[in-house]
């Protein structure tokens, strides 16, 4: 079953790289009207400290960045999908440009616990929607997985048996994070209970929690670095103006 593409939201720092490069561009395009910027960017080597520090900085910033994009672009071609069959899962990454395919198997057995329901997702900065996700309780972790599936440590808060332990340590969920997997993921989870529907049936006295709301992998980084490299231009940019 095709899931769209590994790590989409990455198409979102080559915009904000392509934004950032043009904005450099075009101030260092209107410091040439001062004679002494206008010098300082024909021979960086010549201009006073500052003023070097601030190009060179800036230089580091645009190459920094445009390797970054490189490096994550076969992760933004690359599609994914999601096989159901008699012994398990396999959720794939396939090859794009340099970056190898990988898969990740989950067998029935590592299973003890498929529930499929909706769960709040981001919709936007102050609100949240809900979407369909596909749950599992398994008994070990597991790697390796686009940004559409999350594996995380799970507690009695998520699910317990009749004796308030946990069904499983581990939680790997597979979620429509995007309106155009809400079903695809449905899918899955249908495939799924074709299979094996003894897995959506826990034991009497078992309780599943309510499902916390999603996260997209690694956001955090990637915004951190983007706002970091922003103010970092900047100042140097600043720094430039007022040294020439």
């Amino acid at each position: 079953m095709p899931l769209g593409r590994a790590k989409p939201r990455r198409s979102n720092f080559a915009v904000f790289v392509v934004m950032f490069t043009l904005w450099i561009t075009a101030q260092l395009l209107e410091a040439q009207d001062d004679p002494g910027a206008r010098a300082a960017l024909a021979a960086p080597w010549q201009a006073p400290l500052p003023a070097f520090l601030a190009l060179a900085c800036l230089g580091l910033i645009a190459g920094g960045m445009v390797v970054a994009s490189v490096a994550a672009l076969p992760s933004v071609l690359a599609r994914c999908s999601v096989t159901v069959g008699p012994v398990g899962l396999e959720i794939t990454e396939h090859t794009k440009l340099w970056r190898r395919g990988r898969t990740t198997r989950v067998p029935w057995e590592a299973v003890r616990l498929a529930v499929s329901r909706e769960a709040p997702f981001r919709a936007g900065r102050y609100s949240t929607g809900m979407r369909p996700v596909f749950e599992l309780f398994v008994d070990r972790p597991f790697e390796n997985l686009p940004d559409f599936a999350a594996c995380r440590e799970a507690g009695v808060g998520d699910s317990r048996d009749p004796y308030g332990r946990p069904v499983a340590p581990y939680l790997l969920r597979i979620g429509a994070i995007s309106a155009s997997r809400i079903g695809g993921v449905r899918h899955v989870a249908d495939l799924a209970a074709h299979y094996r529907r003894d897995l959506f049936h826990p034991a009497p006295g078992t309780t599943v929690g309510e499902s916390d709301i999603w996260l997209v992998k690694g956001w955090l980084v990637e915004a951190l670095f983007l706002i970091g490299a922003l103010i970092l231009g900047m100042v140097a940019t600043g720094v430039f103006h007022a040294s020439v």
